[in-house]
């Protein structure tokens, strides 16, 4: 059976399921449309929070006693830096691939000499975290 290349419906039906049950899986999670894209908002909007040191003069007492006192305290700022433009980049280059705007991307794998590699079967497996999965070998 080994040592043929499955057909190109066979591994668009594998591709299908392997893509299913990792929606299963996420959706399990929690972890859908509505949550992936309120995070690529908050990257698409990222400001970095930047602490600054704020100098005032102010004016203290009453009467003869008025005087003018230097008070200092820091300051939380937002900033678009550039740390803040990658992580903003990131979130546009994301939002594009779940559009579907770029090609897909592809990875192609060579068996022995360069040939196909021989598939005996296709087999899918999430495992969960935490869980341990023990590890027989098959022959």
């Amino acid at each position: 059976m080994g040592g043929h290349e499955p057909t190109e419906r066979q591994c668009q039906k594998a591709a299908d399921r392997a893509i299913e049950e990792g929606r299963k899986e996420l959706d399990a999670r929690k972890i859908n449309w509505d949550l992936l894209a309120g995070k690529i908002e908050e990257e698409l909007d990222y400001e970095e929070p930047v602490v600054v040191k704020q100098v005032r003069l102010v004016t203290v007492g009453k009467g003869k006693k008025k005087g003018k006192r230097v008070v200092s305290f820091h300051r939380k700022i937002m900033l678009r830096t550039p740390a803040a433009m990658a992580i903003r980049q990131k979130g546009r280059i994301s939002t594009h691939e779940l559009r579907g705007d770029f090609p897909p991307k592809e990875t192609r794998l060579a068996g022995p000499g360069g040939g196909p590699i021989p598939l005996q079967r296709l087999t899918v497996e999430f495992v969960k975290p935490g869980q341990v999965r023990n590890k027989t070998k098959e022959r």
